[in-house]
């Protein structure tokens, strides 16, 4: 665990902000604290992704989406990794979080985060 948090603030250095992957039918009790620690600590904005929506409660999904919504520098959205279509939207949420990186010239830089099994992977290796 410390040399996972050493080299995720090293490289925190050189992103522009957070996507952070959170299990849709249980956001909060899913999430890091040091991420969230580590990316005040950076003063980067952060991307939520709950993921897994098409599983969640969609009450429950809306409220935790106003929760974070509400909160500086967050944009939460909830999706599921699977549909190509709801990935698809990903990048253009990133550039409104971080528009002074929006060309050819400055690409914007992305660090994907998250506890284990909350589909980071799913969210990479999807087409």
């Amino acid at each position: 665990m410390v040399s996972a948090r050493k080299k995720a603030a090293e490289t925190m250095e050189r992103v522009d902000m957070i996507i952070e992957v959170l299990d849709a039918r249980v956001p909060e009790a899913g999430s890091n604290p040091v991420i969230k620690e580590l990316r005040l600590h950076r003063q980067r904005p952060c991307l939520k992704i709950l993921n897994k929506a098409d599983l969640a409660d969609p009450a429950a999904t809306t409220a935790w989406l106003n929760f974070y919504n509400e909160q500086k520098g967050i944009k939460a959205v909830a999706l599921s990794c699977k549909k190509p279509g709801d990935v698809a939207k990903v990048p253009s949420l990133c550039e409104m979080l971080a528009p002074h990186r929006d060309n050819r010239l400055k690409p914007l830089r992305m660090m994907i985060m998250g506890i284990p099994n909350v589909g980071k992977s799913t969210l990479i290796n999807a087409r």
